[in-house]
């Protein structure tokens, strides 16, 4: 889903990266 979204995040691509990064990190620790 993030994808579909992609285009429209503008300058939010970093902050929703850095999002998506650290919740994957926390999903693979558990």
């Amino acid at each position: 889903y993030a994808l579909l979204d992609w285009r429209g995040l503008g300058t939010n691509k970093q902050k929703i990266l850095e999002l998506l990064n650290s919740t994957t990190l926390e999903i693979i620790k558990l």
